[in-house]
């Protein structure tokens, strides 16, 4: 019995052996840390493959949206070739599988669109040589150098460009954001050539037989990275900086605007029109009087009215309510239910004549109107020659704009059409008076106060004949 039992023992030890010596194939997925939970780990169990039929296996659930990427480790050795990226636009279960009979490593999932790659920066870090003074600035393999910053020419293409490198060999590879965790090699073709550029590939080696200007360039807006060796080119040029576009929101009370006095609600931020002006249309408002303001997405700054609070008032029927902003005047009007113009501020040319309404503060006749610059203006028809003053008003005497706090001064030489325009900058009135302006801005009711002026002007005349006779 003894005997027996030291038998199995034996076959049982020599079996061990035998797993431990020929052990079954393993297969790791290793990655970024947001995949696989540590980084680049090419021996962590906890993303160890399991084998279904021919082809290896790893399942991870529910991967939130991002980018991610990876390669697989089969029997301990890396697998050649670049990383697999990939993008999960929704959250879905990914799939990685290994096929050892094709060597292909393939991804999968319900969420899974097109990979997309997030960088700021590009350095190009390589062999600094001996003697080579052009080349890398004598920096050697450091992918933070400043000096070897790869310049941003166009959208996604960087470029680096270094003079009188001398004859020799050279490798490099593109570094993402100063560091190693994502760069960019390959096998180098020929010079002036775009190739493919690898994610975490070898490194791009070439040699000169003489000296040349070198400019390298990775462009990284296609859907495969490329990178050029290219020979005595010109210097590239920085691009522009991009032109932010500002952002305006509509802020008020939760019945027009659906929350309560928010600065940035997306769904109230303002639509820029061809002609500038920023608009944002409230559907189905209840009749009313309500309060509002535009901000830049801040209270920091932002533009009302003359309301309570220095909030932008207005009163409506029932209906859409279209808001209007003008960045350039910073005034806000709305267009109400069934109405086709503005409800915006008013304002009116009072001076010291009948056509510019004998100082009434409000004169019908002498409202400005909205141009499309944002100013206001009209235009006096035939101003017979002579001394006049005036000012703009909102329709009353507590607000009104001049010159220096007075009256402004207006000399007519011979009688011409006059225009008047009208800009309010944050509470500061800026007034322009042209002679002779096109006649695109004129108002007939000016234009009838003015001949109205010159017939009376002339009747007086006669009158004063008639009494000498």
């Amino acid at each position: 019995m003894k005997r027996t039992i030291t038998i199995l023992l034996a076959m049982l030890l020599c079996l061990n052996l035998a797993v431990t010596a020929f052990g079954a194939d393993t297969c790791i997925v290793a990655g970024c840390a947001a995949l696989c939970g540590s980084e680049w780990q090419p021996d962590d169990p906890n993303n160890a493959m399991t084998l279904k039929g021919n082809v290896f296996e790893k399942v991870y659930h529910n991967v939130p949206a991002g980018s991610y990427q990876f390669k697989t480790v089969y029997n301990g050795a890396w697998l050649e070739g670049a990383d697999l990226a990939f993008a999960v636009v929704t959250a879905c279960d990914v799939t990685i599988t290994y096929d050892p009979a094709t060597g292909v490593a393939a991804y999968s999932g319900s969420g899974i669109g097109k990979a997309t790659v997030q960088v700021t920066d590009i350095y190009v870090a390589g062999e600094a040589g001996d003697a080579a003074s052009g080349w890398l600035n004598g920096e050697s393999w450091n992918a933070a150098a400043v000096a070897n910053k790869a310049i941003y020419t166009v959208d996604g293409v960087y470029s680096l460009y270094m003079k009188d490198v001398p004859a020799g060999t050279y490798a490099f590879k593109f570094a993402a954001d100063g560091a190693w965790t994502q760069n960019w090699g390959g096998a180098f073709g020929q010079f002036n050539t775009p190739t493919d550029a690898i994610s975490n590939g070898d490194n791009i080696s070439f040699t000169l037989t003489q000296k040349h200007h070198v400019t390298l360039t990775l462009d990284l807006t296609g859907d495969s990275a490329k990178f050029t060796v290219t020979l005595d080119g010109k210097a590239p040029v920085p691009a522009p900086d991009p032109v932010v576009e500002q952002n305006y929101f509509v802020a008020g009370e939760q019945a027009l605007c659906g929350v309560n006095w928010e600065a940035n609600t997306p769904a109230n931020q303002m639509t820029k029109g061809a002609d500038g002006i920023y608009t944002k249309t409230f559907k189905n408002v209840a009749k009313g009087t309500y309060q509002l303001k535009v901000t830049d997405g801040t209270w920091d700054n932002s533009w009302g009215g003359d309301g309570p609070e220095g909030n932008y008032q207005f009163s409506t029927e029932a209906g859409d309510v279209t808001v209007k902003f003008n960045p350039a005047t910073k005034q806000i009007s709305v267009v109400l239910p069934g109405k086709s113009v503005d409800n915006g501020p008013k304002y009116y040319v009072s001076g010291n004549c009948k056509a510019m309404g004998d100082w009434n503060a409000a004169p019908a006749q002498c409202q400005m109107r909205l141009r499309s610059d944002g100013s206001y203006g009209i235009v006096f028809k035939q101003l017979p020659a002579g001394e006049y003053e005036f000012k703009v008003t909102d329709g009353t005497w507590n607000n009104s704009w001049g010159e220096n706090g007075g009256n402004v001064k207006l000399k007519v030489p011979e009688t011409v059409n006059v225009g008047i325009y009208f800009t309010l900058n944050n509470g500061h009135g800026d007034i322009k008076v042209v002679l002779d302006p096109p006649m695109d801005d004129v108002s007939l009711l000016p234009t009838i106060a003015a001949l109205l002026c010159v017939t009376i002007c002339g009747c007086l005349l006669l009158m004063n004949k008639k009494k000498l006779i």
